[in-house]
């Protein structure tokens, strides 16, 4: 069976990142404070709530994708953990990637709408218009999981 593996470190990483690019172009324009709290996504103390929106982004997308994946119990804990999904049937390389990639896009952009919904709320909006567009890539991608759909453009655009 072939199966989709998301790691929670890689996760963090594009969170930290992502979060950080938010941050750094408001530079000048708010007090350090305020920045910070957005820089400080990924750290100790707010790491939980990071998880926990993981975790339900997660499962929320495999309720989407049910007909093509099973949500399988995650391996590992903490920042070591790993995130996976089972594809019901074999598919093309081509479409695990674009399952894969969209369910990561996903994941991410609940969790940056949410964080920056209370730290940064005129940044969220952009963060949800992206969940939710990469919540109906994820969907379009499990809907043509079979080899009679075309291809879509990977670009983020």
């Amino acid at each position: 069976m072939m199966e989709i593996r998301l790691p929670v470190a890689g996760l963090l990483y594009d969170i930290g990142g992502l979060a950080y690019v938010v941050g750094d172009i408001r530079d000048g324009t708010l007090p350090a404070h305020v920045l910070h709290q957005v820089f400080d996504i990924c750290q100790e103390g707010n790491i939980d709530r990071v998880d926990r929106l993981l975790s339900l982004s997660f499962w929320e997308a495999a309720t989407h994708i049910g007909h093509v994946a099973v949500a399988l119990p995650p391996e590992g804990v903490g920042q070591n953990r790993v995130y996976r999904l089972a594809l019901k049937k074999p598919v093309a390389p081509a479409w695990v990637m674009r399952l894969k990639t969209a369910l990561r896009e996903y994941m991410t952009a609940c969790v940056l709408a949410d964080w920056l919904s209370f730290t940064l709320p005129d940044a969220a909006p952009p963060w949800r218009e992206k969940a939710r567009i990469s919540l109906a890539s994820l969907q379009a991608a499990a809907r043509c999981s079979a080899s009679s759909c075309a291809p879509r453009p990977i670009s983020p655009i």
